[in-house]
């Protein structure tokens, strides 16, 4: 359990902390979770996580609204850590795209493993 005093948007609401519950719907009023990520409860923040030719593709319900209070909400984010070799390319920007709901989180999660079993690295 993580115990860290919550963000507060403009309006005084909850910005950080969101519950998550079965059906993958985000409650950002959640207050401090049932948040900590492990492997007990990974099918509720782990939407996705591959390796495509050695490259990590990982995606994940973030502990914070990433909009930080400003409309859409992005509570999921994708990151590729690209490797050669098994070790991370030093000075390579890894790629970064953010979501507000699990099932765009899904979709993009597909669509960056898809391109890179195609040879095509996201930008």
């Amino acid at each position: 359990m993580i115990n860290v005093k919550p963000i507060l948007n403009a309006s005084g609401e909850v910005v950080m902390w969101p519950s998550l519950d079965e059906s993958h719907d985000v409650h950002p009023k959640g207050g401090f979770i049932q948040f900590g990520k492990t492997d007990d409860n990974k099918h509720l923040w782990q939407v996705g996580s591959d390796i495509i030719a050695g490259h990590r593709v990982s995606t994940v319900l973030l502990a914070v609204d990433h909009a930080f209070g400003v409309a859409p909400t992005l509570w999921f984010e994708t990151m590729v850590f690209f490797r050669e070799e098994g070790e991370r390319i030093d000075g390579a920007d890894e790629y970064c795209e953010r979501y507000e709901t699990w099932e765009q989180a899904k979709a993009g999660h597909e669509t960056v493993c898809e391109a890179l079993r195609n040879g095509v690295v996201p930008e």
